[in-house]
């Protein structure tokens, strides 16, 4: 497969804003007890940690939500999200390409995938037929997306490319050296192409933001570990499908953009 198209997605939400964790949780804890017990409402606390219930980190999480609730007379409600369940997707609708893999990425994430055209997506978040999308920023700027969504999180989660495809016997029919010059002016093509869509997203990244119509939230490190362990019972599940090789040379370009992203 050539790749000709390469965009790191972000991951567009209508209506839900990146939960912080715990030591933020505390804080309105101790908030919402200097407030009047007339005035206060209930507050949901998202406790999210990356073991099974029945370890002792696990069991830990549920005493403290015994104790949590009883402390505050009902005040507090504790949810507790175990095996790095990421506590923001839960029974939201998010619009997806028809695919497997990204069905399966976003059930995995709690989320109800909804295979979509692209050309629906702009209508669909503005009438709430969907909660999110995953589109690389060019494409949510240049389709105004940004002016029907609150919340935009670079997740960096996977990466779009397109794969150009041709008749095996019209290929094969070709003579040699114009193959080769096709096949270079394609790893030429695909080359600027790379460049520009890097500089497109920046550009539009930027318009978004200065438009002040949506939030942008980036990932933290720790956010971006609990992704990829969320997610790696799906590279698992479709192992035998895309083969084992691909699946390890795509985690070892993962590692070194990880790498060079930390160097900057």
């Amino acid at each position: 497969m050539i790749h000709l198209h390469a965009k790191l997605p972000a991951l567009s939400r209508a209506r839900c804003t990146m939960r912080r964790y715990l030591p933020s949780l505390f804080l309105f804890l101790i908030a919402a007890s200097q407030v009047p017990a007339a005035l206060a409402q209930t507050i949901v606390v998202k406790f999210s940690h990356v073991v099974a219930p029945d370890t002792p980190k696990g069991k830990a999480a549920e005493k403290f939500k015994q104790l949590a609730e009883a402390a505050t007379k009902g005040r507090v409600k504790v949810e507790i999200y175990p095996n790095s369940q990421v506590s923001d997707f839960r029974a939201l609708k998010m619009r997806v390409q028809s695919s497997k893999v990204l069905a399966a990425t976003f059930r995995r994430l709690g989320a109800i995938p909804q295979v979509m055209a692209f050309s629906e997506v702009y209508t669909a978040l503005q009438q709430g037929v969907v909660d999110g999308a995953e589109n690389p920023v060019s494409n949510l700027y240049t389709q105004k997306m940004h002016e029907v969504q609150k919340h935009l999180t670079l997740s960096d989660h996977g990466c779009l490319v397109y794969a150009v495809i041709t008749n095996k016997k019209f290929w094969d029919g070709l003579p040699a050296d114009v193959r080769t010059a096709l096949e270079q002016a394609m790893k030429e093509a695909t080359r600027y192409e790379r460049a520009i869509a890097a500089k497109e997203n920046l550009d539009a990244l930027a318009q978004v933001r200065a438009s002040g119509k949506t939030e942008v939230y980036v990932l933290t490190d720790e956010e971006r570990t609990q992704w990829r362990q969320t997610l790696l019972p799906v590279q698992q599940e479709f192992e035998s499908v895309i083969g084992k090789d691909l699946i390890a040379s795509v985690r070892a370009v993962a590692a070194q953009v990880a790498d060079e992203r930390r160097k900057r």
